[in-house]
């Protein structure tokens, strides 16, 4: 017999220690359903089987929830959501937090939008933004309890994206692969010249070995000097080091 998407993220979220009800499980089906056809008119994910998805999406997702203190944000960021990952699983899995779900690219955050009012969730909202001009916001810059980032950016860089959102106390969460030790240095001292201090890397496996991944986690501290973020791209071009001349205690 097949196994179907949701007999496969039952048991990663199983193996992940993270307990999803009935209720969450029916919503990230019908997400999983709204993703698949929508991905078929806009291309917006590369993963189309149901291990895929399961398990590189959805579960990956949910491995925020391991970071201590991310259930107790009260607020949340997803910075460069794509598809609405982790932000709409955490939308689903943290009911009390309201999120604020940003992309630069309007197809994806349509597509975020429309699953937004087809799950009925009304804890998040989605925003066509480049994060450098988002946090410059008042109604954003310093908001919230917890900034998330999944994806290719360097921990410098993610940092810059995410850390200006942040609160004292709130957390940042960038989302890596395992090539992320060789950016652990320079993150460190992105996230001492933002306010901030990182404060662990969890590295681990995803269930059916569907890849290594790492959670670097840092915990602001202060707030964010007025010049950071920088204007759009520059994060990109030129990501804070420890040659910039930043000093990490």
């Amino acid at each position: 017999m097949e196994t179907t998407f949701r007999q496969i993220l039952e048991r990663a979220s199983a193996e992940l220690g993270i307990e999803v009800d009935e209720r969450r499980m029916g919503l990230m089906q019908r997400l999983k359903d709204l993703l698949v056809q929508e991905n078929e008119k806009v291309n917006l994910t590369g993963i189309k089987d149901d291990l895929g998805i399961a398990v590189k999406h959805f579960a990956d997702s949910l491995t925020v929830l391991m970071v201590e203190g991310a259930r107790e944000c009260g607020s949340f960021v997803d910075i460069g959501t794509g598809a609405g990952f982790p932000g709409l699983v955490l939308a689903m899995m943290l009911p009390e937090a309201k999120g604020v779900l940003v992309d630069s690219v309007g197809k994806k955050v349509n597509f975020v939008s429309r699953a937004v009012i087809e799950l009925g969730l009304t804890n998040v909202t989605a925003v066509t933004a480049r994060a450098e001009d988002l946090a410059r916001e008042s109604i954003h810059r310093e908001k919230y309890g917890l900034a998330v980032i999944r994806g290719v950016s360097s921990v410098s860089e993610s940092a810059e994206y995410c850390i200006p959102f942040l609160r004292k106390g709130g957390l940042f969460v960038a989302m890596k692969g395992p090539g992320a030790d060789t950016e652990i240095d320079d993150g460190k001292a992105a996230a001492f010249a933002l306010g901030a201090k990182i404060t662990g890397v969890r590295k681990f496996t995803l269930p059916y070995d569907q890849g290594d991944r790492v959670l670097v986690v840092a915990e602001k501290t202060s707030p964010t000097p007025g010049r950071y973020p920088r204007k759009a791209g520059e994060p990109h071009k030129r990501p804070i080091s420890r040659s910039s001349g930043n000093k990490v205690e």
